[in-house]
């Protein structure tokens, strides 16, 4: 094959911008990728190890089979048909498994097993350190796991690796995004306020581990220095005087309901 054809070749293998189109693993290479899966499922090898791992026993599969040495742009286009895989059937899943951006380890389950062994220790550490508590929560978790026979810590391990396939308890799932709602709706009540003058109220709603819905509400505003907008209202409303005629919640269609509340001292007289 000349050059200029062998160009040609490998530029139909490339996609838009240089990308290298899907890489399509045969029956061989597809045994391998499942053995490698199932290392993963097990917890006997990180996904970021066991990217590599493929990638090498593929690649010697297919010098064995084609005893020649791979062209660059074969070694490109495996590498990342490898990569595409462990996204998707190693790394993703574990994403989805949880409300957040990594895998889950024993060490999330034995927080949630005992919160109240490990805030205890927790306290315990803030007070002989002097730091914050988000600085001593791992090494709290640390303690309390030394308490714990080995039966126990791979007890925790098995529940870890069954949560990373089917997901955790809804009480988990709600208790770690109520930590973090408060955060990223702060950030976008401010950027919607900042660039708009807009103000956001947020109302949420999770199913609880009794099945049952939990409901909120959460808002943030500069207005009032982090401090809740709606508490800020009714303070205005009450030390305005206007509250003798009612509450806020009495306002129907724009106007103020009078005569849904109305005091003793405002009462007609009778005929």
């Amino acid at each position: 094959m000349s050059a200029k054809a062998k160009q040609q070749f490998i530029g139909q293998l490339r996609g838009k911008r240089g990308h290298v189109r899907k890489y399509t693993f045969n029956d061989a290479e597809q045994a391998i990728l499942d053995a490698g899966r199932k290392e993963w499922a097990s917890g006997r090898v990180k996904a970021k190890d066991l990217r590599g791992s493929l990638y090498n026993d593929i690649k010697d599969l297919y010098l064995k089979d084609n005893e020649k040495r791979m062209e660059g742009w074969e070694r490109d286009s495996l590498r990342r048909g490898v990569h595409t895989f462990v996204q998707l059937r190693c790394k993703q899943r574990s994403k989805a498994a949880r409300v957040g951006t990594r895998r889950l380890t024993w060490r999330d389950v034995l927080y949630y097993q005992m919160p109240q062994d490990v805030a205890k220790t927790k306290k315990k550490l803030m007070t002989k350190t002097g730091k914050p508590a988000f600085h001593v929560h791992q090494q709290a978790i640390t303690l309390v796991s030394k308490k714990l026979s080995s039966a126990e810590v791979a007890r925790l391990k098995v529940i870890a690796s069954a949560w990373n396939l089917t997901g955790p308890p809804d009480d988990y799932k709600v208790r770690n995004a109520l930590k973090k709602l408060d955060k990223r709706t702060q950030e976008f009540a401010r950027d919607v306020l900042t660039q708009h003058g807009a103000i956001y109220f947020f109302i949420y709603a999770f199913k609880g581990a009794d099945g049952g819905i939990q409901t909120g509400t959460q808002e943030w505003t500069n207005l009032f220095r982090g401090r809740s907008f709606d508490v800020e209202r009714r303070k205005q409303w009450d030390g305005s005087g206007a509250s003798m005629l009612g509450s806020p919640g009495d306002v129907v269609g724009g106007e103020k309901n009078v005569n849904s509340r109305r005091p003793s001292s405002l009462a007609r007289p009778a005929a």
